[in-house]
């Protein structure tokens, strides 16, 4: 039980580091979109 929950923690660290870094790249894609324009 207690692997199982270090495992899912080890999983929704994961996916926390995944989403912050697929926000930020979009984010940057947001700045290129608006530099290129302005």
């Amino acid at each position: 039980s207690l692997k199982f929950s270090q495992s899912l923690n080890h999983f929704a660290l994961k996916a926390k580091i995944y989403l912050a870094a697929n926000k930020a790249a979009w984010r940057e894609l947001d700045n290129m979109k608006n530099y290129k324009t302005a």
